[in-house]
């Protein structure tokens, strides 16, 4: 018999795996092509076996089904769907599987042993789809004649109304589909939960949610885990927090049962363990090349990995920190996205739906979907943002905020809400707040987006060109400032003509830095290098996030950038040729490139550009200025020009977190100098070698080339990828 026509494979035989032809999902489903990937690369992977499609293609032949369409929506012809429904009732697994099974789980020695007995489709847990808990899964089954029963419903389970509702949805209904079936050895862990190797709503950070016991109610979200979210670079915990957890699954006599939960995650998950938990879903993502969910648990400390899928996320901009009036109610961001409407509780998933309402409800499954596409959006009780109501929220693009404690209490029916899937917000307001503050917002973002001549001081890729015959000169209005760059070759006079004549509302000119200039004036060129401009973009996203958390993890990021071009530089340490020369001058001019990225354009530009944004509601509302405001941040001593008692609740809950953003841009600015001298990328030392190294490169060329044309030069002449 050939491996293509294998029935069973021993997933967990590293031999057996890595002796397979055919490794298609075709022949073992999404989840179970996953797995072997997962054993052949040597993780651990509780022991078990998989019965491959072939099962399943005798299973419609034996039973009449094989030329039925499984997701044609029969709803129109009730005698059709009558026959195919009598069908699967009396559809029956082969014989033949029966004793294979009970051949190769003997062989194993699981049979009588607790096990797990999973779908794998093969349209499952794709990179554009999860299919999260459309297809049955069964927890804790022991007899042959159980494991036989839960074949057939995983079997019958494609042919669901649910699943050709969901297809159909997705556009996937024309694809050829079948199901191979995982059956493993059930690991009762002490701590289980997800993993996301790329947070969706931070794709900076690596996430982590954990429970105790077993992770199949953290799964469907009827609990709220403990979560996580770490530095994937240093390993450094960035944000954790402890959930009480009153209960906890475990397995029973007769599958699964709630307890009342005593432990602590904090005492079953050791720091150590978390790292090590980052390390593997690290590894596993540079295998897949695609940001993973990792379904993992902990037993006697030893790391199991259950399962891994491509994180199904479709991500929508919008303000992390957008802020709204009304009693706040805070839960996990699930997914992105703001969203304002009408609350609707929902009890049950046979609860009538209203197009464009906001769901409220205790936690989501496969039942509620029709209810979900028809929701502008969604908040749970329960859950974490790894939750069925997460996955499938974002897959439908559905703003999202879960573990909202006792939203169904808080919530009025009918009540109007604004809901931040981005920032785990949910806003209770008046209809009049909403519009005049919604309003508010989206001329902001149109703002930012569609208007670049708004920027603010020193965001100079925006700055504009003003030529007066045959000299020019930068400038942008900021806060009635006009700050203006030259080469020294405009005086204030002729600047202050330009903005009269130009009709421009200032109230004071500013000369600005020279090597602002000169930034400003080769930056064109110096974005033609794919490395500095991929990092260029990035810097001004992190900028946008409006978290100090992102914002460090980006400084660290352009650091290690400029760190590797020096090495690269020192590495040349007695160049000869001409073509030497230009990469040793290449490799310092990006290094010193990225510090001016840190100090100039991140922390004087894009940071107070997002500052200024955030705050100008509350500048023109309390008729303050922006640098006194500034100034008061970072302070010992609680120093606002303004009366705080005529603060709003959102506005000092906006005023807090500017100050936080601030203070981390403000530290930054402040060492990047030394840090970068320290590398080597700037200071006087640097300097001297840079000049050396464009002299030597002129002399040999037999001319006079500046910083910019030698640039230019270096990426036109050198070869791709130095």
């Amino acid at each position: 018999m050939t491996d293509r026509k294998k029935l069973i494979i021993n997933i967990t035989n590293r031999k057996e795996v890595e002796s397979i032809v055919d490794n298609s999902v075709d022949y073992l489903g999404g989840k179970g092509k996953s797995i072997v990937n997962l054993v052949k690369a040597g993780f651990n992977v509780p022991d078990g076996i998989i019965l491959t499609t072939v099962g399943f293609d005798n299973y419609l032949s034996l039973n009449g089904l094989k030329n039925i369409s499984m997701f044609e929506n029969y709803s129109g012809n009730k005698i059709i769907k009558m026959r195919i429904q009598a069908r699967l009732a009396n559809a029956y697994v082969p014989k033949y599987i029966n004793k294979n099974l009970v051949d190769a789980l003997e062989k194993k020695s699981l049979y009588g042993k607790s096990l797990i007995i999973r779908s794998s489709a093969t349209i499952e847990d794709s990179n554009n789809a999860s299919f999260a808990g459309l297809f049955k899964s069964f927890i804790n089954v022991k007899s042959i004649d159980n494991i036989i029963k839960c074949i057939r419903e995983i079997y019958n389970s494609l042919f669901s109304d649910k699943a050709t509702e969901y297809l159909n949805s997705l556009k996937l209904q024309k694809q050829k589909v079948s199901m191979a079936i995982i059956i493993q050895e059930m690991i009762a862990g002490d701590v289980s939960g997800v993993a996301f190797t790329k947070d969706p709503i931070n794709n900076n950070l690596f996430a982590v949610e954990a429970v105790v016991g077993l992770n199949d109610a953290l799964v469907s979200g009827k609990i709220t885990p403990s979560r996580f979210q770490i530095n994937p670079l240093t390993k450094e915990i960035i944000h954790e927090e402890h959930k009480i957890q009153h209960h906890a699954q475990v397995l029973s006599d007769k599958g699964t049962k709630f307890i009342v939960n005593k432990k602590k995650i904090r005492n079953l998950f050791a720091v150590n363990q978390l790292k090590e938990l980052v390390k593997v879903g690290l590894q596993i993502e540079s295998i897949y090349k695609y940001p993973q969910d990792i379904e993992w648990t902990i037993k006697s400390k030893r790391l199991y990995i259950l399962q891994s899928r491509a994180i199904t996320t479709k991500q929508k901009l919008a303000l992390l920190n957008a802020k709204f009036g009304g009693k706040i109610l805070k839960g996990y961001p699930a997914s992105g996205g703001i969203v304002k409407g009408k609350a609707l509780i929902v009890k049950g998933p046979k609860d009538r739906a209203k197009a464009g309402s906001i769901l409220v409800l205790k936690y989501t499954d496969t039942d509620y979907l029709p209810l979900m596409r028809e929701a502008k959006g969604l908040i749970t009780e329960e859950g974490g943002m790894l939750s069925h109501a997460a996955i499938v929220s974002r897959e439908l693009d559905l703003p999202c905020v879960v573990g909202v404690k006792n939203a169904i209490q808080l919530i009025e029916d009918s009540s109007n809400v604004v809901l931040n899937g981005t920032s785990g917000i949910v806003y209770l307001v008046d209809k009049k707040v909403i519009r005049k503050q919604t309003n508010k917002q989206i001329s902001l973002l149109n703002e930012v987006n569609d208007a670049p001549d708004l920027s603010s001081l020193y965001c100079i890729d925006t700055a504009k060109k003003a030529v007066l015959g045959s000299k020019f000169f930068y400038y942008e209005v900021f806060d009635n400032i006009l700050t203006y760059y030259t080469d020294g070759k405009i005086t204030k006079s002729e600047v202050k003509l330009y903005a009269k004549n130009s009709y421009l509302k200032i109230n004071k000119i500013v000369y600005g830095d020279i090597i602002k200039f000169y930034i400003i004036d080769g930056l064109p060129i110096y974005l033609k290098d794919k490395g500095l401009k991929i990092l260029y973009s990035e810097s001004i996203k992190s900028a946008q996030e409006f978290s100090p958390e992102i914002l460090v993890y980006t400084m660290n990021k352009i650091k290690q950038y400029a760190v590797g071009e020096i090495s690269k530089a020192k590495n040349l340490k007695n160049p000869t040729k001409y073509d030497d020369y230009l990469k040793k001058f290449l490799y310092y001019r990006r290094a010193n490139l990225a510090y001016l990225l840190v100090n100039m354009i991140l922390c004087e530009g894009y940071c107070i550009r997002m500052l200024y944004d955030i705050l100008k509601p509350i500048i023109k509302r309390h008729r303050i200025s922006f640098s006194d405001l500034l100034k008061s941040f970072g302070s010992e001593a609680t120093s606002l020009p303004l009366d705080i008692n005529s603060l709003k609740n959102t506005e000092l809950n906006i005023i807090n977190e500017a100050a936080q953003y601030y203070i981390v841009a403000k530290r930054w600015k402040e060492e990047s100098y030394p840090i970068y001298t320290g590398i080597g990328a700037t200071g006087d030392k640097f300097e001297k070698e840079q000049d050396e190294l464009a002299k030597t490169l002129n002399i040999i060329s037999n001319n006079k080339k500046d910083y910019r044309t030698l640039f230019a030069e270096a990426l036109k002449h050198l070869p791709k990828g130095v």
